[in-house]
């Protein structure tokens, strides 16, 4: 059916570039045609095709030649490429080619309907759809051929027209009817593009531009896409148990339901299936016109506004589960039922006038032998008057004629018996007409009502779409409040993280300085237990050592840092700070003696009265750990131990008792930069 479609549109396109070429086309010419739409197909120089051919060509020639080798699918592939989006892009490139043509023609340019060129683009695809049927393809099983050149039948046209008027809410039986020409053959029935055109304007041509346009819309949608019917109606919820208005469009597939006739909230769909059946259902209680429609395994209650919507919705229903299971599309097979009954319905009526004219020859034919046989016993007569003689002689022979007259008297009588009859069926048939006639009046009458129920309708949507207005306004400032709040929640999100980021960059230090205290803690423990192994050494010297069996005075030192109790446990260079970033060498002092041999006394109360201020510093080193790195690293004497050296000085004068000799190397330092002191014995 798609290289179908291809074929007609490419036969207005060939038409256009025959124009002037007496129904031949150059090779030439062909070539760029058949190039878009091999480009379309997605086939490049698909214009070498046409390299063997004729330098002219007619469209039958033509179409020979590109149908095996570009339009017929080899395979699966192949087939899947005739997408209705290709076709759409063949039909334009056709169109494009055309248009022109059809917009020269001086008959077609004084018609308004082809102020736009979309408008007419679309008449143009629905009389492609519409074109007759070859007859003889049917013989030879090619379904939906169309006959070239391509035609449709003048009650399409004038349908159209009327099917245009109906979707916008006009009356169509203001669109005229068929007058076909006296012709004996059934072209007088057909007609082209351009009278398509002319004809479908004529029927629209009291109606407003964007209405029309709309009509058209409507118009190529229903018959292009298959569109059974579409219209509101009133559905029963199936988990919401209310009725709920929705817009119904039925196809011969499926049928879709949306929240409005713009078709863009689906709600749901039904699909058209063997079980598929529309029954009609008695008048409710909230709902009169109810329509009960059964599927697979589930029935959906329906309701229409009045009688007549719910006659057309169970005639459309019913036609979608006739059409299940049969090949092709819905229009197509109407299209095809429409044109049987109109050949039956003509042949009919040729038959009729067929039989009317025999009879009216007969009449003739015997109405002259009538006259030529009164012409005859004229003759005969004056005659009889001449040969009066004769006549007694002839009377043998006269009686033979009268014999023969009065057989023809009979005769005669049978014919006008007979032409009493066929009056009788005349006056029959003009009451038959009288009551058509009658009966097209009511219909008018009755399309009349319809147009004003449509109007009540129109004006029933207007109210409903400001209500709809209003529903979105009060809508969009409800989501603007909500923005608003979203906002303020992030912002609190915001203030939060960044609380949360604090509390664990505080659970970080506290965890720090837990360590510190930790470290600080063992390294009071192990000051505490060097403090007690020294007061007991302190206290075992005392025991081991008196007074009177001390040894002979030293001889005096020439040194002036040896004093009556001995040396110093200091001299002057070790109190000496370091000068211009350069440290004295610990290993010995100004006197030439190594650090690790000067020796010093204190006595035991003096330790005793040291010792808490040494824990407190130790404490405080703890705390300030990196305070006192940066002054160890710098070189200078640590504060704690500068104010215990003020302190040995102050107390140089004291007890010479209980002397007890240290080595301190200063050029050691602890983790937390004080001086480590080691005790020798």
């Amino acid at each position: 059916m798609a290289v179908e479609d291809i074929r007609r549109s490419m036969w207005h396109a060939f038409t256009a570039l025959a124009k002037e070429e007496q129904g031949e086309v150059k090779k030439t010419r062909l070539k760029v045609l058949t190039n878009n739409i091999g480009r379309a197909l997605g086939k490049d120089k698909a214009e070498e095709i046409l390299e063997d051919a004729e330098d002219s060509l007619t469209f039958t020639e033509y179409y020979k030649i590109i149908e095996p080798k570009l339009l017929q699918p080899e395979n699966t592939e192949q087939l899947q490429l005739l997408t209705p989006k290709v076709i759409m892009e063949i039909d334009k490139i056709c169109w494009m080619l055309c248009e022109g043509y059809y917009l020269k023609n001086s008959e077609l340019s004084q018609r308004r309907s082809t102020d736009n060129g979309d408008d007419l683009f679309k008449l143009w695809k629905v009389f492609n759809f519409l074109a007759k049927i070859d007859p003889e393809s049917q013989i030879d099983n090619l379904v939906g051929v169309a006959a070239l050149p391509i035609r449709v039948d003048l009650e399409e046209a004038y349908r159209i027209g009327s099917l245009i008027r109906q979707s916008v809410g006009y009356d169509p039986s203001e669109c005229p009817t068929i007058n076909p020409d006296a012709d004996s053959t059934m072209q007088k029935f057909l007609c082209d593009f351009v009278r398509f055109v002319v004809i479908v304007g004529t029927a629209v041509q009291d109606l407003p531009a964007d209405v029309f346009r709309h009509g058209i819309e409507c118009a190529s949608e229903e018959i292009l896409n298959d569109v059974i019917k579409k219209g509101y109606l009133d559905k029963y919820g199936n988990h919401v148990t209310n009725w709920k208005k929705r817009w119904f469009r039925l196809t011969a597939s499926e049928m879709k339901y949306f929240t409005t006739d713009l078709e863009r909230d689906l709600k749901g769909s039904i699909e058209v299936c063997k079980d598929f059946r529309p029954e009609s259902q008695k008048a409710g209680q909230h709902r009169q016109f109810r329509i009960k429609l059964h599927t697979m395994g589930r029935s959906f209650e329906l309701a229409a506004s009045d009688l007549r919507s719910k006659n057309e919705w169970m005639t459309a229903l019913q036609k979608a589960a006739d059409h299940f299971g049969k090949e092709g599309s819905f229009q197509k097979c109407e299209l095809e039922e429409r044109e049987r009954q109109r050949m039956l319905r003509r042949e009919k009526i040729a038959e009729e006038e067929f039989g009317k004219t025999m009879m009216k020859e007969a009449l003739e034919h015997r109405d002259k032998q009538l006259e030529e046989e009164h012409q005859e016993r004229l003759k005969d007569k004056s005659l009889l008057k001449k040969r009066e003689e004769e006549l007694e002689a002839e009377r043998q022979a006269r009686l033979d004629v009268e014999a023969r007259l009065a057989e023809e008297a009979a005769q005669l009588e049978a014919e006008r018996l007979r032409l009493k009859e066929l009056e009788e069926i005349k006056a029959m048939l003009e009451r038959l007409l009288e009551e058509e006639r009658q009966a097209k009046r009511d219909e008018e009458i009755v399309r009349n009502l319809q147009a004003k129920l449509l109007e009540e309708e129109m004006e029933k949507r207007e109210e409903l779409e400001r209500l709809k207005a209003e529903q979105e306004r009060l809508l969009q400032l409800e989501r603007k409040e909500k923005e608003g709040l979203e906002r303020q929640w992030q912002e609190q999100e915001s203030m939060l993280n960044k609380t949360q980021q604090q509390l664990d960059r505080l659970r970080a230090e506290r965890q720090q300085a837990e360590q510190k205290i930790i470290a600080a803690e063992e390294k009071m423990k192990l000051a505490e237990v060097e403090r007690q192994k020294m007061q007991e050494k302190l206290r075992l010297r005392e025991m081991s050592t008196s007074v009177g069996l001390r040894g002979p005075r030293p001889t005096p030192n020439p040194d002036p840092f040896i004093t009556h109790r001995g040396k110093g446990a200091f001299v002057e260079a070790d109190f000496t700070k370091k000068v211009g970033g350069e440290a004295m060498s610990p290993s010995r002092d100004a006197s030439g003696q190594h650090s690790d041999e000067r020796l010093f006394s204190f006595n035991e109360s003096e330790a005793n009265k040291n010792e808490p201020e040494a824990n407190k510093t130790a404490s405080e080193a703890t705390v300030t750990e990196p305070e006192s790195k940066t002054n160890t690293e710098t070189g200078d004497i640590p504060e704690g131990l500068e104010e215990w050296m003020k302190e040995r000085q102050e107390h140089k004068a004291g007890e010479r008792n209980d002397q007890v000799y240290m080595n301190v190397d200063i050029s050691q330092s602890t983790d937390s930069g004080e001086p480590l002191v080691t005790l020798l014995e």
